[in-house]
């Protein structure tokens, strides 16, 4: 992609927090995302791209701004390629949030323990100039969306 070409593009940061929180769940979310059909489908379209990076909020404290502690480092950017109408990026935050609402239930029936809570939101795309939190949903950015879905 040539500069300039960013346009609407978009992207969801998808963040586990809290003390049970760490690489390799963050790792596992990101293989289960890639195995959720209408995402896969998407990736494969070249619609989208999932992958991990740096969660780039930590602090010399050991513990980043989310209140993470140090060594649950990464996070997952679900990247959007292209160009995208509000109706398309709802429907692929919608099957993000179903996504990881399916591998916490998973997560939850195969290991010892609750699985680490989780935040979506939207932000702009590594590269993007456009402002990060204004391409999302209503629902993508209150916070109290995701503890809703735990109860």
């Amino acid at each position: 992609m040539t500069s300039g070409e960013d346009g609407d593009r978009r992207a969801l940061r998808i963040t586990l927090v809290g003390g049970a929180a760490g690489d390799s769940d963050v790792r596992a979310l990101k293989k289960w995302l890639e195995r959720e059909l209408a995402l896969e489908t998407w990736a494969e379209q070249e619609k989208l791209r999932i992958e991990l990076r740096a969660d780039r909020a930590d602090r010399a404290d050991g513990a980043d701004e989310r209140g993470r502690p140090m060594g649950a480092g990464l996070e997952i950017l679900v990247v959007l390629l292209t160009a995208v109408s509000q109706p398309f990026f709802n429907d692929v935050y919608d099957k993000v949030k179903s996504g990881v609402q399916a591998w916490r239930e998973n997560r939850r029936s195969v290991e010892s323990g609750d699985p680490p809570e989780h935040r979506i939101e939207p932000v702009a795309p590594p590269g993007s100039a456009g402002p990060p939190g204004s391409a999302g949903p209503p629902e993508a950015t209150d916070p109290d969306d995701d503890a809703a879905d735990r109860e």
